[in-house]
């Protein structure tokens, strides 16, 4: 990626969409400003044409001290959303910028528009341990009333971490009682009790295959159970999900991320047909 750092001023800059949605409140804008005034540690991030990649905040901080201009990294070449949006993700989580709900938020975006992405490889673009991403996902695993706990700024990930850990028909109780005072380290305690009383929560080992295609590309199919009868259900449930699609007139990849989104929201991770075990490499790869 080619870039050049310049002092731009603040007229040349046009607003988009960006992960960061709370930019706080007039007194942090103040003292942000204030600390801008003082010296500029970090460029924000823009295209040629002024389109703001990175640094809403720093900006808007500008904008109300009065300043002139920003220090910029001028982008040449049209990024990808993905790109965009592991930028935009890695830069606030390092400086501690989103809040959970937001981290949360950005790694279901990221998933859902590389549905073949492992919770290594969401860690390894924004430069953070596999475990950490796990945490960020975890709301995924739970049910609407914990997830809105999070956004309003009741709970904070650690406890959305625990509470998923149990079934959803206990974790309204689970989130009861964080609010009324429950310590998140009992919470752990009790999750731990709860998966030694139900072996059922280890998922089952899985199995895989590779299917080659008559174009050259392949399917790869995983699940606990590969049988002849699983795959006949599979294709045939799957077969009706893509005439859906192709009747609402989504392409492919369209299709792809809402299967996706599908299997995040799925406490289990895995849709009832399985789909989300399949990956076709098209030989174009």
């Amino acid at each position: 990626m080619e870039e050049t750092i310049v002092k731009k001023p603040l007229g040349f800059f046009k607003l988009r969409d960006q992960i960061r949605r709370d930019f706080g409140d007039e007194e942090e804008e103040n003292r942000l400003g204030l600390s801008l005034k003082e010296g500029q540690l970090n460029p924000v991030i823009a295209y040629a044409d002024g389109v703001l990649i990175c640094g809403e905040r720093r900006f808007r901080a500008a904008q109300r001290v009065g300043l002139d201009g920003l220090y910029t990294r001028i982008i040449d070449r049209p990024l990808s959303e993905t790109e965009l949006m592991t930028l935009q993700l890695a830069e606030n989580i390092h400086r501690l910028q989103l809040n959970p709900y937001e981290l949360w938020q950005a790694c279901v975006e990221l998933k859902k528009f590389n549905p073949d992405w492992t919770y290594r490889d969401i860690s390894e673009r924004i430069k953070f341990e596999r475990s950490s991403v796990v945490r960020f996902m975890s709301p995924s695993n739970t049910i609407l009333e914990v997830q809105e706990a999070l956004r309003d700024g009741k709970i904070g990930i650690g406890t959305c971490y625990s509470i998923s850990k149990f079934p959803p028909e206990k974790q309204a109780a689970k989130l009861a009682e964080k609010l009324a005072g429950k310590s998140r380290d009992k919470m752990e305690a009790d999750a731990k009790q709860e998966k030694s009383r139900n072996g059922s929560t280890k998922k089952p080992a899985m199995g895989k295959v590779k299917i080659p295609l008559p174009d050259g590309g392949e399917i790869t199919i995983a699940a606990p159970a590969l049988t002849l009868e699983y795959l006949i259900n599979l294709f045939t449930n799957l077969g009706k999900e893509i005439k859906k699609a192709q009747g609402e007139d989504l392409d492919a990849r369209t299709w792809a991320a809402a299967m996706s989104c599908k299997a995040i929201k799925n406490r289990l991770g895995q849709g009832p047909d399985g789909t989300n075990g399949i990956h076709h490499h098209p030989s174009s790869n």
